[in-house]
């Protein structure tokens, strides 16, 4: 099985749930994208440093991981997509039976602590599905 996570620009949501998903399951694997990176496209999130801070917190680097802008072709090679957070904007592509919903808040320029209820709130989501998968 293979997961799609898609957050706005993903630098945070997806990313952490990208990491905790691979970490968690041998069998399956999981990638990232974003609607709209906007400045992020691109570029490595290290210098995200909450989101980055949040997950060595918990043993996890993402330091080199890299923002991309969603793709069709990212969707079709998805068994799973799971959209975190955002409910605008989605391309059509994206409106079919593959996709869930999370609503789960953006951290964008909010507190480490903050950053940490939204990285606890997405472990819980991420094994809740790996269950299913199981």
């Amino acid at each position: 099985m293979k997961v799609l996570f898609i957050c706005k620009a993903n630098v945070g949501r997806s990313q952490i749930a990208e990491a905790v998903f691979n970490n968690l399951s041998k069998e399956h694997s999981a990638f990232s994208a974003g609607l709209n990176p906007g400045k992020w496209e691109g570029k490595n999130i290290s210098s995200a440093q909450n989101v980055i801070s949040c997950m060595n917190e918990i043993g996890y680097n993402i330091n080199n991981k890299i923002s991309k802008k969603i793709k069709k072709d990212m969707v079709e090679q998805a068994d799973k997509v799971i959209v975190i957070g955002e409910r605008d904007n989605w391309p059509t592509y994206l409106v079919n039976n593959k996709v869930e919903y999370w609503e789960i808040e953006d951290a964008k320029e909010l507190s480490l602590e903050f950053h940490r209820k939204i990285r606890d709130q997405i472990i819980v989501k991420v094994k809740e599905l790996l269950k299913i998968f199981k």
